[in-house]
């Protein structure tokens, strides 16, 4: 328990410090795996992540965010916990369909940690490949958003360690984007610029 809190702790000290260094809005998800590939060891890898994002840089619909992820999991052979964690970059598009609702997609990649050790993966080193589409309905009295999240995920090493045969989720989280005062750092220019024009 004091490892989960100890990891969960630099997790969001690290995500909230860097996020405020670079932009004015945050968004943070919880979900799980709904779907999962079978292991050489006849048990499903059921991956529960948090998740933290911020965009470095936008314009328009189109931005470029860095995410950080902690996933947690019961090893369903020994039944010891199981973590990840690491950060992606990526692109992202979210499209107005209202003034209080959007639909969005985004794919990012970038390297993690895994502690589990099977057949198809090599533990330590691998890279998270994500695929997502998300569904955001504003609250604009608070600038807000409540978001619904599907994402595709792939972790593999690329082939630095074997076994890497990937693993494969597809993983379901609800979330809250906020917006926050806003800042005059040059790096969210395009963000204010799309705000002055609506």
């Amino acid at each position: 328990m004091q490892k989960k809190s100890l990891l969960l702790a630099l997790f969001l000290g690290f995500f909230c410090s860097s996020f405020a260094q670079f932009t004015d809005q945050f968004s943070i998800s919880f979900g799980s795996s709904v779907w999962h590939e079978w292991l050489p060891e006849d048990v499903h890898y059921i991956p529960t992540a948090m998740l933290g994002a911020f965009p470095l840089w936008r314009h328009k619909n189109f931005y470029i965010y860095s995410e950080g992820q902690l996933t947690y999991a019961i090893n369903q052979v020994s039944f010891k916990s199981e973590y990840e964690f690491g950060t992606n970059m990526g692109i992202a598009y979210r499209l107005p369909l209202a003034d209080w609702f959007q639909i969005g997609a985004m794919i990012g990649s970038g390297p993690h940690f895994i502690t589990i050790d099977t057949r198809r993966q090599a533990k330590g080193f691998i890279f998270s490949d994500n695929f997502e589409l998300n569904f955001n309905l504003n609250i604009n009295k608070i600038n807000t958003a409540i978001q619904l999240k599907t994402r595709y995920r792939h972790i593999s090493n690329a082939g630095l360690k074997k076994p890497n045969g990937g693993i494969d989720n597809l993983i379901i989280l609800i979330g809250l984007r906020k917006e926050l005062t806003r800042s005059s750092d040059p790096i969210v220019v395009g963000m204010e610029n799309q705000s002055s024009s609506k």
